[in-house]
């Protein structure tokens, strides 16, 4: 091979190497999975919660490719034939290759029982402003059912609540 074929295979290479190193960590390649590890209130896992108590959505989330950017989860309160409402928004920078996992919580406080004026609170997630998890029919999501009444609890031979 003649040298200035040489130089022109180094210098490609050269390129390939620095747009690898520049562009790759800053793009999204791939959006995360995720997987439901459900509402939780009193330190256990519910599917109905008491209103005006502290509920924390737990979700594991694992890296496809490069997945690089900010996660957004929103709680929305499903209001029968009127526009949904959010009711907790929060943002969470993440960084995982391939194959790696985290946990993320958001903890929110549900301020009306479900009934007929609330069907349930959802949950909605997007990375990087674009959907990967925004669920349309009640009943085949993850929803939470809240209740007014206040648990029932069992303290050293009494009943409190």
């Amino acid at each position: 091979m003649r040298w200035t074929t040489i130089l022109t295979i180094a210098v490609v290479i050269a390129i390939a190497a620095m747009l690898f190193l520049i562009v790759i960590p800053y793009t999204p390649l791939g959006q995360p999975a995720w997987q439901f590890k459900g509402w939780w209130q009193f330190g256990v896992q519910v599917e109905t919660a008491v209103v005006n108590q502290s509920v924390t959505l737990k979700l594991e989330i694992t890296g496809r490719a490069i997945s690089v950017g900010v996660l957004n989860i929103e709680i929305k309160k499903d209001i029968p034939y009127a526009y949904d409402e959010i009711v907790h928004t929060e943002s969470k920078p993440i960084a995982l290759f391939f194959g790696q996992t985290m946990t993320i919580e958001t903890t929110f406080t549900p301020d009306k029982p479900t009934d007929t004026d609330v069907r349930e609170y959802y949950f909605k997630i997007y990375m990087n402003g674009v959907p990967i998890y925004d669920p349309t029919t009640p009943g085949q999501r993850y929803g939470l059912k809240v209740t007014g009444a206040v648990p029932v609890t069992y303290q050293g031979g009494e009943f409190e609540g």
